[in-house]
């Protein structure tokens, strides 16, 4: 494996990418196809964990490529649009009996910026998907949208078992994550989407229960 000297970060990226998928996609195929050996049955707990650890370095290879992707050209959107489709998705794999509401304090015509939409989806998609994972069952999540002081802000509460205290700084860095065998990288790629367009995002526990992420857009 070689690289030229003129390869941009973005290529080096993709191209490392490529070569550490391959052999993990290679392993993965060869563990499933001894799963089948019953022989091999009492290795099951083993196969099971070489299989969650490749499937770690998938994520992360695909997380990290996240970042050298250049912004492309922003467009207007509708951002109760993609929240809308966001929670519909997971509403049809919704297990859990969690409860989704959408408040909006303003008319949807105010909710209109420039952005990449498929951005935008990812950044949803990662904070629904959070806040689900941080449920155990028959709670909720509620997405309030308004203007405040010329801000789009979005707040997404739920209540589900909120952030660790110890946690909470070293959330806002890379490659810190609460969850047992998270990237920690979900956060970092909110804020990163979120800088392109102006936007700040913090997350913070609630007085009762739960944790509430706060978006603002100006």
């Amino acid at each position: 494996m070689s690289y030229s000297n003129n390869l941009i970060p973005e290529e080096i990226t993709m191209t490392l990418a490529h070569e550490v998928k391959n052999p993990v996609s290679l392993i993965k195929a060869h563990i499933e196809l001894l799963e089948l050996d019953e022989n091999l049955s009492e290795y099951k707990n083993n196969i099971k964990i070489i299989k969650k650890e490749l499937n770690k370095i998938s994520e992360i290879v695909s997380d990290f490529t996240f970042f050298s992707k250049p912004t492309k050209s922003l467009e207007k959107s509708n951002l109760v649009d993609i929240i809308e489709e966001t929670i519909k998705e997971f509403n049809i794999y919704n297990n859990k009996n969690i409860v989704f509401n959408l408040k909006l304090k303003n008319d949807k015509s105010n909710f209109i910026i420039n952005a990449e939409p498929l951005k935008m989806s990812i950044l949803f998609t990662n904070i629904y998907k959070n806040a689900i994972e941080a449920i155990k069952n028959n709670g909720y999540v509620e997405t309030i949208i308004y203007i405040k002081q010329n801000k789009i802000i979005i707040d997404i509460i739920d209540d589900g078992e909120g952030l660790p205290t110890n946690l909470n700084k070293k959330l806002n860095g890379p490659f810190h994550s609460n969850k047992i065998g998270g990237t920690g990288l979900g956060i970092p790629i909110c804020k990163s989407i979120l800088q392109d367009i102006n936007g700040n995002f913090e997350i913070f526990n609630n007085s009762n229960k739960g944790c509430t992420v706060r978006i603002s857009i100006t």
